[in-house]
This record gives C-alpha cells, sequence and structure tokens, in this order.
C-alpha cells in the first residue's frame, strides 16, 4: 500500500493525495447477528481482527508515504452489519444491499467525512 501511495506520488507530483479507510464491517464485539451476519463467533471476531489489521496497514501506509488519511473505519464504529438497519452503514447477508458493502448511508457519511477533510487541508 505504501509503495502504491509513493507510485501515485511520483506519477502525480502536485497533486494531493487522500487515503480512505474502509468501514468497520463486523462489530468488535466478536458477536453475530444472525440473519444479518448468520456465523461461528470464532469466524467473525477473526473476520473482525482482519478488518483492524487493515486498517492499522492504512493508517502507518498514510503516515509512511505523508498522504492525509480519512478515517472511516473509527467513525462508522457502532453502524457495522450487526446495528439496527436505521443506524448500518454496511449491509450483512440478509439485506437487500451488496452484503458486506457500504448502503446510501455509509457512503453518505464517508462523503461527509472527505469532505471534512478536504475542508481541514485546504
Amino acid at each position: 500500500l505504501t509503495a502504491m501511495l509513493k507510485a501515485v506520488q511520483a506519477a502525480a507530483p502536485d497533486a494531493h493525495i487522500y487515503l480512505v479507510a474502509y468501514p468497520m464491517v463486523l462489530p468488535e464485539s466478536g458477536t453475530p447477528c444472525p440473519p444479518d451476519v448468520p456465523m461461528l463467533p470464532d469466524d467473525e471476531a477473526f473476520l473482525s481482527q482482519v478488518g483492524a489489521k487493515l486498517q492499522a496497514a492504512f493508517v502507518a501506509s498514510a503516515k509512511d508515504a505523508n498522504v492525509d488519511f480519512v478515517d472511516v473505519y473509527n467513525a462508522s464504529r457502532g453502524h457495522d452489519a450487526c446495528a439496527p438497519e436505521s443506524e448500518r452503514w454496511v449491509e450483512g447477508q440478509a439485506s437487500f444491499g451488496v452484503a458486506y458493502h457500504p448502503n446510501a448511508r455509509g457512503m453518505q457519511a464517508q462523503a461527509e467525512l472527505i469532505v471534512d477533510e478536504l475542508r481541514k487541508t485546504w
């Protein structure tokens, strides 16, 4: 990821680069919530840890490449696939959206976070 960011910087040296994190897909609790997250607790906990590791890689790469970072992951805490439907930014398997991907509410929230970051740096 860092190499990719540095390659973008080399190809576009005047660009202002923002790395946007992915939202928290599964709850940190390690507790599945069928039918939206129908998996064994150990599987859910493992996949939740994968999300946390991805977040750590994003944070480290943004810092190493000296690019701005939009922290959607932490902002989306409590808006995962197990959150109540009215608060969910990510859909689970039983929803009408694409499973384990941001819904319209999540995309709107991400857009607002990006705009906030742009306002801070411009």
